[in-house]
């Protein structure tokens, strides 16, 4: 049975093993290659077989809408922020909405998984995370509270 934690245990898993990459190798995430969208794209295609997108720009139009932000300055989560949302949600940075230049998983207890330039990802604190551009929603793939269990195993 798959459950958003076993997508969180493939986030774990290439957690410093992956080089960044802009190519057609960011499909293959599980060979050592990803950049931010293609980490969780895979991640979620494997451990549970949903499609979010391929891309940020695709990924911030699937899932449900956990909140936006409308402050143009705001470049990180607040606690606030935190108390909304559940492991597995998605945070999206960017100039604007149609314009998503990076995402960041979020693995629960106060903590993101992302993947930027050079090796990675990396693990670190939602709140003390900073990204040069304003961050921009917060979505959920699966349903709110509730453990997506499939009888396959696609671990």
């Amino acid at each position: 049975m798959s459950t958003i934690s076993d997508v969180t245990a493939l986030i774990k898993s290439r957690e410093g093993k992956n080089t960044y990459t802009q190519s057609d190798l960011r499909t293959r995430v599980f060979d050592g290659y990803s950049d931010c969208s293609s980490l969780v794209w895979k991640c979620y295609e494997k451990a549970l077989g949903i499609f979010i997108g391929t891309w940020t720009g695709e990924q911030i139009e699937r899932g449900s809408l956990v909140f936006r932000n409308t402050d143009a300055k705001k470049r990180s989560l607040s606690a606030d922020d935190l108390e909304k949302m559940q492991e597995g949600d998605l945070v999206f940075w960017g100039p604007s909405r149609w314009d998503t230049r990076h995402v960041e998983y979020y693995m629960g207890n106060g903590e993101l998984s992302g993947h930027g330039v050079g090796v990675g990802p990396v693990r670190k604190r939602a709140t003390e995370y900073a990204h040069r551009y304003q961050l921009l929603e917060v979505r959920r793939y699966v349903p709110e509270k509730e453990k997506l269990c499939f009888t396959e195993d696609r671990m």
